[in-house]
């Protein structure tokens, strides 16, 4: 398959992943408007232009337009009472009695309907974990183990190293190529030489070929300077030509051997969007011992737990983070997101199960906040009006308790001192104006994100 063919599955199969994603958190709005009966007048998956809609069947009852348009960054709900009768999918010349709009709903049923969204979204990474703990193989690395395993048609594999050879030594040279003259230094301009039982780490890789914890200084092109490995240089390519030399010692049937000198070119990550790419050295195809086996159900379903509980934390800390230096350089856009869920897919469907987990995780954390125009905003501001309306009456209600009157004189006083927000249109045009407030400057940012990874890309 072409690079121009690879590119165009990469970027179907992740709107696809994204599209998942969205139909599940508008799904779940839609289903709770439903079961308390609030009109719903368009369910639509994507932003923009209608490319394709569904039209509602009157002889079956049936009321919500299905649609999906143009621009695949989000869906919504449209439903009666939601103070967005100008918006996109709503018919206006349908008439909505009062008790089927939301507004008409008593306040726990419109924080339901509005919390259904990220609860599905929170619902949906678990049920990922689930299947990859429970239904993907999963691979144990013997991380202290100079016990290799080498891949097949490999630079490794054509210098003569096996699966089950025993590294002992290794030797590797690194030179950089003159662009001007397209002639590599006669001195290398790194050199290093280490006996492999000398480094011990504690962090059990990430990676199957290419980052065998025993070995990774070299495999990884890091030079760890200190035993326990936590001063390090980086050694890295800055141009195609660069390459590095790397011999092997060891051991096969009791007998020591060296192999030939194992040569790798610089390779680059791919580009995408005018993003740039990352510089790394050539694979050698030498990977870490490793070992296949599957959790019983059990298992798969306390461990998706338990990494469930842990992306909930990291995703609350990074956003803790965002306020400094370094975290905000950590946040990626729509392209950052793609590049990684195409990096994923390249390691398998688990890991890129285990990744679409955790995006779904945080679009569901992501809209609980209280910033204008997300269902946390709207939960927020529900809250705070019963809140009010609450606090009004128990106000009356001691202003009333010692007065000489009927019982249901009194409570019919109290009741006719609740406030009726959608009566309120300076209220509601306020609200209307934080929701378009955020709304665009929460298209600002994305539009940011998508700048910034073009011009700091993943792995860059």
């Amino acid at each position: 398959m072409s690079e121009f063919w690879t590119i165009v599955l990469d970027i179907l199969i992740f709107i696809a992943s994204l599209g998942v994603l969205i139909v599940v958190h508008e799904a779940g709005h839609l289903s709770m408007a439903k079961l308390f009966k609030v009109y719903c007048y368009e369910f639509s998956i994507g932003m923009g232009p209608s490319i394709f809609s569904t039209k509602p069947k009157k002889e079956k009852n049936q009321e919500t337009v299905f649609s999906i348009r143009a621009f695949p960054v989000g869906g919504y709900v449209s439903m009666a009472g939601e103070d967005l009768e100008d918006a996109e999918g709503v018919d206006d010349t349908i008439q909505v009695p009062p008790e089927r709009t939301l507004e008409g709903k008593s306040r726990w049923k419109q924080i339901i309907i509005m919390a259904a969204g990220v609860t599905m979204n929170f619902i949906l990474g678990y049920i990922f974990l689930v299947i990859d703990y429970c239904g993907c193989p999963q691979t144990k690395y013997i991380a202290d183990s100079p016990i290799v395993e080498v891949s097949d048609n490999s630079l490794a594999a054509e210098a003569g190293l096996l699966s089950g050879d025993e590294i002992t030594f290794i030797d590797e040279k690194y030179y950089y190529i003159n662009e001007a003259t397209g002639i590599y230094e006669a001195q290398p301009f790194a050199t290093l030489s280490r006996s492999v039982d000398r480094y011990t780490y504690e962090v059990a890789p990430t990676d199957y070929m290419d980052f065998n914890h025993t070995i990774s200084a070299t495999l990884s092109g890091v030079t760890y300077n200190s035993a326990d490995g936590k001063d390090y240089t980086e050694i890295v390519p800055k141009t195609t030509g660069d390459k590095r030399e790397v011999t092997f010692t060891y051991k096969r049937d009791g007998t020591e051997h060296v192999s030939p000198v194992i040569t790798t070119k610089a390779a680059q990550t791919k580009a995408y969007f005018f993003s740039k790419a990352s510089w790394s050295w050539g694979l050698i195809g030498v990977g870490v011992q490793s070992e296949t086996f599957f959790y019983n159900t059990g298992e798969g379903f306390k461990l998706a737990g338990d990494r469930w509980a842990y992306y909930c934390g990291a995703i609350f800390k990074g956003l803790g983070s965002l306020f400094t230096p370094t975290g905000i350089k950590q946040v990626s856009g729509i392209i950052g997101v793609f590049q990684v869920s195409t990096m994923a897919a390249q390691e398998g469907i688990g890991t890129y199960l285990s990744l679409w987990g955790f995006i779904s995780i945080n679009l569901g954390i992501v809209n609980l906040l209280p910033f204008p125009g997300l269902d946390g905003w709207q939960i927020l501001v529900t809250v705070v009006e019963q809140c009010v309306i609450w606090t009004k009456k128990a106000i009356y209600q001691i202003k009333y308790a010692k007065k000489d009157m009927p019982e249901e004189e009194r409570k019919k006083l109290i009741a006719e001192q609740s406030i009726d927000f959608k009566k309120k249109k300076g209220y509601i045009k306020l609200k209307r104006i934080a929701s378009t407030v955020g709304l665009i400057l929460l298209l600002i940012l994305s539009a940011a994100l998508i700048i910034k990874d073009i011009i700091v890309p993943i792995g860059s």
